[in-house]
């Protein structure tokens, strides 16, 4: 069983490495985004300029595995979501933490 904040700090560690910058049209901002066979990651963050929710920016990390999200997490800051003491025990969390891109 691996934490959610175990799991929200490897998906940022992988979007620094690897992620590419990730733009809609007509919504503000951007995000940043790794895509790999099994995997897609979406990250945003409050400098982004995106807008989590209508007026609210925060960060925010989405994870789909095989084409269903399987994490959706916002917070304010990583201290909130090491508060959170949520943990995941499915087959994609060690998966996910093997992905070596």
């Amino acid at each position: 069983m691996r934490k959610i904040s175990d799991i929200a700090v490897r998906a940022i560690e992988l979007i620094e490495k690897y992620g590419k910058r990730l733009e809609v049209d007509n919504l503000p901002g951007f995000a940043e985004s790794l895509e790999t066979e099994s995997f897609t990651i979406i990250y945003t963050t409050p400098f982004s300029g995106a807008e989590v929710y209508p007026g609210e920016k925060m960060y925010m990390i989405d994870i789909w595995h095989e084409g269903q999200k399987v994490l959706g997490e916002c917070f304010q800051n990583i201290e909130e979501i090491r508060g959170k003491d949520k943990s995941k025990r499915t087959a994609w969390v060690e998966e996910f933490f093997e992905l070596k891109r």
